[in-house]
């Protein structure tokens, strides 16, 4: 089976990170034979443009979102990613119709 896994996180501040539970998920679905492929939204421009070229040149059969954070959990200039989420979840179905699954990373 051909398996995205997406990493929505964009935050960088203080620092970008890894993506390491979505990496460690696609590695353990690799390991079941299957063929994944991650996608790492953090340093993208256009989300949308970013997920749409994905896949439809992938085509996966099944996408995985994984979620770090619902929030940046900062006092002053407090941000919910929510929104984004449920943004990227539309696209995600606007572009494909492969079952999609969503996910909170415990890091």
């Amino acid at each position: 089976m051909r398996v995205t896994i997406v990493s929505p996180n964009r935050e960088r501040i203080p620092d970008p990170l890894l993506p390491i539970g979505a990496a460690t998920v696609a590695a353990l679905i690799r390991e079941l034979g299957h063929d994944v492929r991650m996608l790492d939204l953090c340093h993208e421009a256009d989300l949308v443009s970013a997920v749409r070229l994905h896949l439809t040149a992938w085509e996966p059969e099944l996408v995985g979102l994984s979620i770090r954070n619902l929030e940046n959990n900062q006092l002053l200039g407090h941000r919910s990613y929510l929104n984004d989420l449920r943004a990227l979840v539309r696209t995600v179905r606007d572009i494909s119709a492969v079952p999609t699954t969503l996910w909170r990373s415990q890091a």
